[in-house]
């Protein structure tokens, strides 16, 4: 069974995104992007992603609480959804906080010398195997 992505991000990245989710292997009918929280919302009440790459800044005024919302109700919908927290404009306190309410893993891309691009493939791949595994164990 192929892995699905729900891309919950609300600016330009989100194309980014879903190019890298290809890359790693997802196929394009599988990826899902939904870009204000409404709508964040309204997908994950219709399918459980296997992967989740959220944005915390969903809205223009830059409310960290819609993001980090959005992943403590996808992992209350789902303990096996792999959510990876993505901003650009993060601090050590922003990812520690994804992680607390959920998240799996965390990628600021803001960190300086980061290839963003290849640490999302790379973790996409790693988080792959886990659900492969998973999908091989039912």
């Amino acid at each position: 069974m192929p892995p699905t992505l729900a891309i919950i991000k609300d600016n330009g990245a989100a194309t980014e995104v879903a190019r890298i989710a290809r890359e790693a292997g997802v196929a394009p009918e599988d990826i899902f992007v939904a870009r204000t929280k409404a709508d964040a919302l309204a997908l994950i009440q219709k399918l459980i992603p296997d992967f989740a790459v959220v944005d915390p800044h969903l809205t223009e005024d830059e409310r960290l609480e819609d993001g980090i919302e959005i992943i403590k109700t996808l992992r209350g919908l789902s303990r096996q959804c792999i959510i990876i927290c993505l901003t650009m404009q993060g601090t050590p306190e922003l990812g520690i906080r994804a992680l607390l309410v959920g998240a799996n893993d965390h990628i600021d891309v803001s960190w300086a010398y980061i290839n963003w691009h290849e640490l999302l493939r790379q973790k996409l791949d790693l988080w792959k195997g886990v659900i492969a595994s998973r999908h091989t164990r039912q």
